[in-house]
Order: structure tokens, then sequence, then C-alpha cells
């Protein structure tokens, strides 16, 4: 039951609970279970497949959904649970094409999310001990794999404290707009979406 509600928080910190087995990998220590509410889908594209393509377009190990199709039409947002691998940065919004060439911004919210870095997005330190603000070195654990260029904003957020990590995919010779600051080094192109026939 501890397991299954999770995950959970001492002193403002998130912790990795596993349950441990004699022949454990010690990788699943790297890894908590978010359920993340998502907000921004176009309504005549609200379906599971779509929300499926959603979860797993995150890089994170994908474990269920939560959506009904009757009430999908009202609903503020739908939900779904990631295994989030902590190595990696949060991201609070993304931009998808659900309509080729037309970019919608969806909003992440983490449910139980306790302190974070709001420079970088990680969940394994805070503000103060970020490398990237002391002037350490830019690059994430994740040495931008995952090729999105993600930059910080100030903008509104929905129930998480601090900043928005935002995916901006950049057109070649757009210039970069200087109040925004780079937290990984990725370039991601947009995910389409084309609604099923």
């Amino acid at each position: 039951t501890v397991v299954r509600r999770g995950p959970w928080a001492y002193a403002d910190r998130m912790i990795v609970l596993q349950r441990w087995t004699p022949l454990m990998d010690m990788a699943l220590l790297n890894f908590i279970p978010f359920w993340i509410q998502v907000r921004g889908i176009p309504l005549q594209y609200m379906n599971r497949e779509v929300i499926l393509h959603i979860a797993r377009a995150m890089d994170h190990q994908y474990i269920q959904m939560e959506y009904n199709e009757e009430t999908g039409g009202r609903m503020e947002f739908v939900r779904f649970r990631l295994n989030w691998d902590i190595t990696r940065p949060l991201k609070f919004q993304r931009n998808f094409q659900f309509t080729p060439g037309v970019n919608t911004l969806l909003r992440f919210q983490y449910e139980r999310l306790r302190g974070f870095c709001e420079v970088c997005g990680l969940i394994t330190h805070d503000s103060g001990r970020c490398l990237i603000q002391n002037g350490g070195p830019e690059e994430g654990p994740d040495d931008g794999d995952d090729g999105a260029d993600d930059h910080m904003n100030e903008a509104e957020h929905q129930g998480n404290p601090g900043v928005h990590i935002e995916e901006i995919n950049e057109e070649e010779g757009n210039e970069v707009d200087q109040d925004h600051l780079p937290a990984a080094q990725e370039e991601h192109q947009p995910a389409e979406i084309h609604r099923p026939e």
C-alpha cells in the first residue's frame, strides 16, 4: 500500500522508494512513479491513443492512464503515470503538433511533487546546490541525449513551485530569446499527432 500510494517526500525532498528483493537491480533506485496531469489537449483530439502517444513521448517508462472516453470532453485535464528517471530534468510544458505545422503547448503538473531545482529541473538537488547556477558545468546528467532544447521562463505555473521548463523548437535563423536560460543542450522536433481515422 505504501509503494502504491507514492510518491513520498520527507523535509520537502522527494524519496525514491522501491520494494526490496534479493536480486534487486540498484538502477531501480533512480525512478519515482509520478501521476502527471496534462492540460491543453484540443478536445477534438482527446482520445486514449493521443494520450498514450503523449505519455510515451515523455521518454520515461509508461505505467498507466486514467481516462474515461464518455467524460473526456468535459475533463479539465487527463492523467497518466510514468516511472520518472530522477537523473533527467522535469518538463513542465512541451509543444506537440496535432495539426502539421501548428504547435500546441501542453502543460504538465506532477502530483505530489516536492522540492526540485528551479534552475535545471532535477529533483536530486535544490537551486542553491545547482552546478549551473553556481558556475559549474552546464551539461546535465543526461548530457543532452534525448535531443531537446530546454529553456526556462517565469510563466504562470499550475501547482508546481518555481519555473517552467519549456521545450522550444527553433527554426534555423531564429534568434534565442535572451530572457530564457538553457537548462540542457537538446534538440527535439515536436511530436506529430494525427487523429486516427
